[in-house]
């Protein structure tokens, strides 16, 4: 049975057979737009009865016979992809990435240290980088930084003291100023991180940490330690 015939042109003969109504209709798309006249045979009643599908060889594609052969060369190009709209998803390619001249401070690990070694760690590795980068404006941006968070942290540290003296009053000036260290980091450290990223990719060179920390630790024991006695 067909859906319906196209007058002229001598007998239809298929040139596909499809599983679904869906695909034969899709096929006859393909076809009218190459300039053919195809039409769809059975689609009623595997609709009805998919069951019947290969039963009865499936859903039928016919065309007139004169077309035969541009119909098969068509179907054959559009399955091999010859029709396929471009997608829009091309991405650009990923900007090149060069190597550091010489190891540098995570920011964002001297962040994380920071709350716990105060926003002064931090600022004094940032600026560490901008020195060893060779970057002036970096420089003057990270020393102003460095000196208010040394100020911010001096002032925390008298608070911290005066509430509850003892060694380990810098760490908890520290904690203190955690709210500090979050603004300061979304003000300039992840912008910094973001730039060594984009220029050296996520692999650039990092120097270790545990030495500067170390130190950290040893002074902020040892302020602890002088402001008790």
């Amino acid at each position: 049975m067909q859906d319906q015939a196209t007058p002229g042109e001598g007998d239809f003969v298929r040139v596909a057979s499809c599983a679904t109504p869906t695909e034969a209709h899709l096929l006859k798309n393909v076809l009218e737009a190459n300039g053919l006249e195809p039409t769809v045979a059975d689609a009623n009643l595997i609709q009805a009865q998919m069951l019947l599908a290969q039963t009865i060889g499936g859903v039928r594609v016919l065309v007139p016979a004169s077309q035969a052969a541009a119909a098969r060369q068509a179907i054959a190009e559009f399955r091999a992809g010859a029709f396929e709209l471009d997608d829009g998803d091309e991405r650009a390619p990923a900007p090149a990435t060069r190597p550091l001249a010489a190891a540098v401070f995570s920011p964002d690990r001297a962040t994380v240290w920071s709350f716990a070694l105060t926003p002064v760690f931090g600022a004094s590795l940032q600026l560490a980088n901008s020195v060893a980068a060779g970057d002036r404006g970096g420089q003057r941006r990270d020393a102003a930084w460095l000196v208010a968070m040394a100020v911010l942290t001096v002032m925390a540290v008298f608070v911290a003291h005066r509430l509850n003296p003892g060694l380990f009053v810098v760490f908890r000036a520290s904690i203190a100023t955690a709210m500090l260290t979050v603004f300061w980091y979304f003000l300039s450290m992840q912008q910094r991180s973001k730039q060594l990223v984009d220029a050296h990719g996520h692999a650039y060179a990092k120097r270790p940490m545990i030495v500067p920390a170390l130190v950290a630790v040893g002074v902020a024991l040892l302020v602890g330690w002088a402001l008790g006695d």
